[in-house]
């Protein structure tokens, strides 16, 4: 399975035009636009048009979904970490961590990842994180 990052806009009811971005879960760029569609689909009117603006392929070395409450809002953060390897030769490598908070995120950072030096973790601008649930 691959991520994929999505930018999609539509017209939300007394706000106008809309841009929202997403991480979504699938197999190939054909897939995730599919998926994007039925799931904005869901979450706005029916006769709303969507259109899929970007999909871009990301690279994470690993997806951490930190256990959140129901009513706990969830954001998306990019942790970039370098690690040695048994030749001292240093990696960089890029984990996605979903999280309540930027402090959160940085705990599960460093209870989870394997790294010598944590160099950022920012948080985006990602509302949601979708995959196909019915594999």
């Amino acid at each position: 399975m691959n991520i994929y990052q999505a930018k999609v806009v539509y017209a939300k009811i007394g706000h106008g035009t809309t841009t929202e971005n997403y991480f979504v879960k699938a197999h190939n760029l054909t897939e995730s636009e599919v998926l994007i569609k039925e799931e904005i689909q869901k979450r706005v009117a029916n006769d709303t048009p969507i259109e899929v603006k970007t999909i871009t392929k990301k690279k994470f070395e690993g997806v951490i979904h930190t256990p959140a409450g129901q009513d706990t809002d969830v954001r998306f953060y990019i942790v970039k970490v370098e690690e040695e390897d048994e030749k001292e030769t240093l990696h960089k490598y890029t984990y996605l961590v979903s999280a309540s908070s930027l402090g959160e995120a940085y705990e599960t950072a460093y209870e989870e990842i394997p790294c010598e030096r944590t160099l950022s973790i920012v948080e985006t601008d990602i509302l949601d994180f979708l995959e196909n649930n019915n594999e």
